[in-house]
């Protein structure tokens, strides 16, 4: 199992790869220079307290960049700033994961809740939410009396038959993925409710990628999981 350090660390070479500025070369113009440290102000605005603070000293440089005229600078910095926020998400899914399943044991059942888990209208896991249902895998496989029951929702894009039947799929995928680790499907129980049971409101991007999710519960038996 890849461990959390080892993770962060591929999703840095790969999104940080060649972002010194002697690497990368900019034209921005400075219509776009103030938009990226914009965006990248929004993204440090939307974190946590944990990720905003380790996106301030980027956000800083790029404002610092942004007003001395560097607009290159400022656009460089800027992408580092969304850069370290989406890390910094990347490393609280996993802590989540690690916490909800190892709880599983003194508690006989938790749930373990993986917002913005999809793209809009897709059934393929994000990198973050893939991990943790790896996590998942390998505590089942440790513990093979547990049982887990898939939950999988969308947001209210679309119409609500369609949003059940992608929610299904969702679920599906995450099933597969737990088989294809080693658990016997047996143990697997996979549901799809569209968009009901929000857990925040669809009128905005961020509450439609938090509603965008997949909810596992771990149990001592099948009829011990939960029902809606």
């Amino acid at each position: 199992m890849t461990s959390p350090a080892l993770f962060l660390a591929a999703v840095l070479a790969v999104g940080l790869a060649g972002c010194s500025s002697s690497a990368v070369v900019y034209t921005a113009s400075r219509a776009e220079a103030e938009a990226a440290v914009s965006e990248a102000r929004r993204a440090v605005d939307r974190a946590d307290r944990s990720s905003a603070l380790a996106a301030r000293y980027d956000l800083g440089a790029a404002a610092a960049a942004l007003e001395a005229g560097d607009l290159d600078e400022a656009v460089h910095q800027a992408y580092l700033t969304r850069r370290r926020v989406r890390v910094a998400a990347l490393q609280a899914t996993l802590d989540d994961a690690e916490r909800s399943v190892s709880g599983a044991d003194a508690e006989g059942g938790r749930r373990l809740l993986i917002t913005d888990a999809f793209q809009t209208a897709q059934t393929d896991l994000r990198p973050a939410p893939r991990e943790a249902v790896a996590r998942v895998a390998s505590y089942l496989l440790s513990h093979p009396h547990r049982v887990v029951l898939v939950e999988g929702f969308t947001d209210s894009t679309g119409n609500e038959k369609q949003n059940l039947d992608l929610s299904v799929r969702r679920a599906a995928a995450v099933k597969a993925q737990l088989v294809e680790a080693g658990i016997d499907p047996s143990r697997v129980v996979a549901a799809g409710y569209g968009q009901a049971y929000p857990v925040a409101p669809n009128d905005t991007a961020e509450g439609q990628r938090q509603n965008r999710r997949i909810e596992i519960t771990v149990a001592d038996r099948l009829d011990a999981l939960p029902t809606r």
